[in-house]
């Protein structure tokens, strides 16, 4: 959040508002022009501008304290950020192909984690769900597996009935696949070894 226009009026913070919204826009062009070899797609941003009275002052405690504003005027501003970015996500969504990308991406993940079920059958009996949205049901405590996978980089979490939950973003691609599948099969390496 940034404060524009304290000590200065409404109309030259509302115009500093603006400026730096356009300065934001255009350093993010650049950016990912500089990023275009590393990005699928160009990062975006929201930016929700209002204006109007707010309450500024520093809130907290001790040393733990922060300027900060409060009032509608930020709680609209706030939600026009946060819609900017809920239509970037739908441009997303909507794109040509894009879910068609996910479906195979999903299979391609199911394909890799079912292969390693049946390479560590004393650590994963069964691969569950559907899409994206895949889950491992463990032999040994999913716990095990989840901080063997931490260790090796990768974040997941324990679900019920002993299932390590894996919701990967929708926009992972197959080199992304690919490596959880080799960190799931090093984690799993070590769980067996471990206990023989």
């Amino acid at each position: 959040m940034a404060l524009f226009g304290i000590g200065k009026g409404i109309e030259a913070g509302s115009r500093d508002a603006l400026n730096a919204a356009r300065l934001m826009a255009n350093r993010l062009e650049g950016l990912n022009k500089t990023l275009a070899s590393d990005l699928k797609t160009p990062l975006r941003i929201g930016i929700g501008i209002h204006s109007g009275p707010a309450i500024v002052g520093e809130m907290g405690y001790a040393q733990a304290t922060s300027i900060t504003a409060v009032g509608d005027t930020v709680n609209t501003a706030s939600r026009l950020e946060a819609m900017a970015v809920g239509n970037a996500v739908l441009d997303c969504l909507l794109e040509e192909g894009f879910l068609e990308q996910v479906q195979q991406t999903g299979r391609l993940l199911r394909e890799r984690l079912e292969a390693l079920a049946a390479r560590h059958p004393n650590i994963i009996s069964e691969v569950r769900g559907s899409g994206l949205m895949l889950g491992l049901q463990c032999v040994p405590p999913s716990g095990d597996l989840v901080a063997r996978l931490r260790d090796e980089g990768l974040l997941t979490v324990g679900a019920a009935d002993n299932v390590v939950r894996m919701v990967p973003p929708l926009t992972i691609g197959e080199a992304e696949v690919n490596e959880a599948a080799d960190i799931i099969d090093r984690a799993c390496a070590a769980l067996a070894e471990a206990a023989a």
